[in-house]
């Protein structure tokens, strides 16, 4: 199994109103996106797309997809990953799996599974495992 990390680099969250999520007490339904890297067993860029749902106590459960541009053990494509997860006091934690034939270029084929965990500070970058297998 392999590992690495992701940093985001942009991060935009509304309401599904369309409100800046910041702005809206809890409990809300929330839409975001964002931009990050990957290091380690993936290689590349990533873009991600959320649906997210808060309770009063500050937790929060998702669902979402990953794009990612990239290599994994030197193979280059792009492929998609799809997330189901939460957020409370001890972090963010999503298990995922690669969407079935999502993957381009050398990585046709690539199916998989992991889990991405941050349990540091707003901002520290997001660790993650991962086991590809190529058909």
């Amino acid at each position: 199994m392999g590992s690495g990390t992701m940093t985001t680099l942009e991060w935009q969250e509304t309401t599904w109103e369309g409100k800046p999520a910041a702005d809206v007490p809890a409990p809300k339904t929330t839409v975001a996106s964002d931009t990050a890297t990957i290091n380690g067993e993936i290689e590349g860029q990533v873009t991600d797309r959320w649906v997210m749902s808060y309770a009063e106590d500050g937790t929060a459960r998702f669902v979402g997809l990953t794009h990612i541009t990239g290599t994994v053990a030197g193979r280059s494509g792009t492929f998609v990953l799809q997330h189901a997860g939460q957020f409370d006091a001890e972090g963010l934690h999503t298990d995922f799996t690669v969407v079935p034939d999502s993957g381009t270029g050398d990585l046709s084929g690539i199916t998989g599974a992991g889990t991405f965990v941050n349990t540091g500070p707003e901002g520290e970058p997001t660790h993650y495992t991962f086991e590809p297998q190529f058909n």
